[in-house]
C-alpha cells in the first residue's frame, strides 16, 4: 500500500470521483486524479482502489481518515492470511 498516495487521494476526492478515475485508468490508462507516465500502471490502479475503499468507509461510518486507513490495513492483513484457495 502506498500510504502517502492513498491518504492524499482519499482526502482530495469523494467516492464517485475516485470510482470515475479508477474506471478511466483501467479503460484507457489515464485519469484525472493521479497523473503518471506509464500508459497503464498497476500501482496507480491499486492506489485508486485503496483510496476508494478508504473514502467509502469514511463516508459510511463517519470515521476519520486514519481510522479508515487502519481498517483497510486490517482487512488487507486478514485477506493475506487466508489460504490461497479460499481467497476468491
Amino acid at each position: 500500500m502506498q500510504l502517502r498516495v492513498v491518504r492524499e487521494l482519499a482526502s482530495l476526492f469523494n467516492t464517485e470521483q475516485l470510482e470515475h478515475c479508477l474506471e478511466s485508468e483501467v479503460a484507457g490508462g489515464q485519469n484525472s486524479c493521479l497523473v503518471h507516465e506509464k500508459p497503464f500502471d498497476i500501482e496507480t490502479v491499486n492506489a485508486l482502489a485503496e483510496a476508494q475503499v478508504v473514502r467509502d468507509y469514511m463516508e459510511q461510518h463517519s470515521v476519520s481518515l486514519n481510522e479508515a486507513l487502519r481498517e483497510l490495513a486490517r482487512r488487507m492483513r486478514y485477506f493475506s492470511e487466508l489460504p490461497p484457495e479460499s481467497r476468491y
